[in-house]
This record gives structure tokens, sequence and C-alpha cells, in this order.
């Protein structure tokens, strides 16, 4: 069993599939394969995505499962993802310390800004404004990857924030149209006007 709690834990991904499970535990009868994913989600090195349902036999098993690493080795940094705010769901820094890293900068602005000014958010903001007054980037919420995350915590709805998209301003030199000029930028369409 630590053999394969090893090849999982080598794996650079965060999830596998049913598929990578199979070629790492190597075994030749479903019953084998379904009762060592079992014993790997009751000992906390598996867990479930239930979104992406079950694979159809018996006993079932989940399509995909996210891989636990081990968190006990930086107490430091547990302690800091549970000091959170109650407003963060930590739940996925908890089982992925490595996510919290790579995101901590963003994480801790936004705590800071929970613990401090949490009534602002009660009067909505567009979405580049409420970036600059939590993060000092009003550009930081036009990342995908950034909102994703702010979901994936629970918090996106909480920051009451509405997009706001560009403008269309259109002119017409004369009454006759035989061509159009597409121009992205704003200041370059006032200076050609």
């Amino acid at each position: 069993m630590n053999d394969i709690k090893n090849k999982l834990l080598a794996l650079k991904s965060a999830k596998c599939d049913i598929e990578t499970l199979k070629s790492l535990i190597s075994k030749s009868d479903y019953g084998s394969l379904a009762s060592i994913i079992s014993s790997l989600v009751d000992d906390n090195v598996l867990k479930p995505i239930i979104k992406s349902g079950t694979n159809g036999m018996n006993p079932p098993l989940y399509n995909r499962y996210h891989i636990i690493r081990d968190t006990d080795s930086d107490p430091t940094i547990i302690a800091e993802i549970n000091s959170l705010s109650l407003y963060i769901d930590n739940s996925k820094f908890l089982s992925d310390t490595d996510k919290y890293m790579h995101h901590r900068n963003m994480i801790q602005c936004l705590d800071r800004f929970l613990k401090s000014s949490n009534e602002c958010l009660l009067s909505p903001l567009s979405e580049n404004e409420r970036a600059y007054q939590i993060w000092g980037d009003e550009k930081l919420l036009d990342d995908g990857n950034n909102v994703r995350l702010l979901k994936e915590c629970s918090v996106w709805e909480r920051l009451n924030t509405y997009p706001t998209p560009e403008p269309f301003f259109s002119y017409s030199a004369s009454t006759e149209i035989n061509d159009i000029l597409v121009i992205e930028n704003k200041d370059t369409w006032f200076s050609l006007r």
C-alpha cells in the first residue's frame, strides 16, 4: 500500500482519473482494484471528486480523485491557513498547501481586507474597483484563474462585484457606408474622429 501511495504522491497533478489508478495499482481483477481504492480513500490519500460521477460498475468507483498531499510536514503553514477569515473556505488549501503557497500573497491580502474592511462589501463595486480596493491591482480579476480560485474559496459572491464591459462607440462620417474601420483603443478612436 505504501508503494502505491508513493506513486500517487510522485504524480505532478493534484487529481487523477480511474485509468491512472488502474495503471498504478496494476491489479487485474476489479474487486481488488476497488478494495485498494477504497482503502486509499479511508486512509485520506485519495478524495473522490463527486462531480466526476461513478463508473457504473459494482462496487462503484468515482471517475476522478483528488490526491491528498501530506500536510503534517509544515504546521506553521497549516496554522496560517486555519487562521484565515471564516469567509474564506480553506479546505482546498488544507488538502493542497502548495496551492496555498502559490497564491499566498493574494489570499493574505484578501484575508486582511475581510478582517478589517468587510463592511465595504455591502456596497457593490465594479470588478476593477473592487480588485484595486483589495489588492491594489485593478486588473487582478481579469485573470480567470484568480476568479476560479476565489470561487473555489466560496468568497467570489461576497465580493459583491459587477462586470463592466468596454463600451462600443460608433461614428459615421457619411450616410453611405462602404467601408468599416474597427478601432479597439478608445484614445485612438477619439483621435481619429
